[in-house]
């Protein structure tokens, strides 16, 4: 059972095999089958069920998460809303998330227009759609969570500059590495 083989690991390689695990759509019902099997925790067991984020597909996801849960806010990971599965939701604000790559989410014109769809059918139903790439995740992480906030308060004026302007400039002189999770 992975949730004992994890006590003896260290810290951060049992919270990387738990997200492993327990990754994806199903993580949290296999995670919640596994932990009915246990009558009693150790300190160390509850130490790392606060820390591991089940249900993420992506590396990205389960950092976006981990700073936002550390703002105080309630992060719900692979949420299925109506048809279609979210990434991120904070189901008090009624926001949902987005961690896109351009691989998986623009190269295919399908993908493409499903995702327009499926903002759109969101922001009908009165949820607000924010989205991010895993490149901004992974270089403007404080900047994504600050943009977040925002949302979280309410509504701002807009910009009278357009998205970090930094970000884009720094990209363009980076080695093709850097587009990896674009």
């Amino acid at each position: 059972m992975p949730l004992l083989a994890a006590e003896n690991l260290d810290e951060d390689t049992a919270i990387e095999f738990l997200e492993t695990y327990y990754g994806g759509r199903n993580g949290q019902s296999s995670y919640e089958h596994d932990c009915s099997f246990i009558a009693n925790y150790s300190a160390k067991m509850k130490d790392l069920q606060s820390k591991i984020v089940l249900n993420s597909d992506s590396w990205a996801e389960k950092e976006l998460y981990r700073a936002l849960h550390k703002e105080g806010l309630k992060v719900l990971s692979n949420v299925k809303l109506g048809a279609y599965f979210w990434d991120l939701y904070l189901p008090k604000h009624k926001i949902l998330i987005e961690v896109d790559g351009f691989e998986f989410h623009s190269k295919k014109l399908e993908t493409f227009v499903q995702d327009r769809w499926k903002a759109n059918d969101a922001v009908i139903a009165g949820y607000r759609v924010l989205r991010f790439s895993g490149s901004c995740i992974k270089h403007e992480l404080a900047a994504v969570v600050q943009e977040i906030l925002a949302a979280v308060k309410g509504t701002r004026p807009m910009p009278k500059q357009g998205v970090w302007l930094k970000h884009w400039i720094f990209r363009r002189g980076m080695p093709p590495e850097y587009f990896e999770y674009s």
